[in-house]
């Protein structure tokens, strides 16, 4: 056994993911989330906020690993299609948001099973709700901007928002960066987000932030059609004391 994997086993084995119940129990990687006993060759185990303050690992890979822990369900990732139900993982988060956009409840619950705490807002039928993509980058007390794109790195949080498509319904997109490659014109960035049929990681989002030229505190691509001209913010996600 490597000193790594002794480490792990030894600091993760009071760590369950925040939602193995979700995963079932034949054949899934997280079969035995619940068991109090971790893999340490698995990925990172979610954590709570406490244990987010120190991690073994820097706190954006956590937060990328969390993201990618999603695909170890078909059920999972489907749930999150515009036209499905989910639940989620997180606690204080209401409703199953059945044929709507569920970017921002990925994305917060990513940040929430890696010990994150995310903005959320009253809703006025009861409960609570993350708020919507384009409100993040307001939240100084949650994110930090990152306007350089030799800075960017797995973990980070993109904000994709549509200057023509404004309200809840699409105003902005948010997704996970979960891998950057090369640099320049040969910079290659991954994203893992909920899309109109469900969980998708690809390049797809990240090359519009590649493509991107910086304007202010974030960037800009202009676009023709629809979703014309987009403003691009990468956020980084700060620890919250307490």
């Amino acid at each position: 056994m490597s000193i790594l994997s002794t480490v792990l086993r030894t600091i993760n084995r009071d760590l369950e993911p925040a939602f193995c119940g979700m995963f079932p129990s034949d054949g899934a990687p997280d079969a035995g989330a619940c068991d109090g006993i971790d893999d340490p060759d698995a990925p990172l185990p979610f954590a709570d906020a406490k244990q987010a303050q120190s991690p073994v690992f820097a706190l954006g890979t956590r937060i990328a690993d969390t993201a990618q822990r999603f695909f170890y369900s078909d059920e999972l990732k489907d749930s999150l299609a515009h036209g499905s139900r989910y639940h989620s993982v997180n606690p204080e988060i209401t409703g199953d948001y059945k044929d709507h956009p569920k970017c921002n409840l990925f994305a917060g619950d990513v940040l929430h099973a890696a010990g994150f705490q995310v903005p959320t807002y009253d809703m006025k039928g009861g409960g609570k709700h993350y708020k919507q993509a384009e409100q993040w980058p307001k939240e100084t007390a949650f994110f930090d901007k990152v306007t350089s794109l030799d800075d960017v790195r797995p973990g980070d949080i993109l904000i994709i928002d549509y200057r023509n498509l404004p309200g809840s319904g699409g105003g902005a997109h948010v997704e996970v960066i979960t891998g950057k490659e090369g640099e320049g014109d040969d910079m290659h960035v991954t994203t893992a987000g909920a899309r109109h049929d469900g969980l998708v990681e690809d390049e797809k989002k990240g090359n519009f932030l590649v493509n991107a030229r910086r304007e202010g505190d974030h960037f800009f691509i202009d676009g023709k059609g629809r979703l014309g001209p987009k403003d691009i913010y990468v956020l980084r996600p700060k620890r919250q004391e307490g």
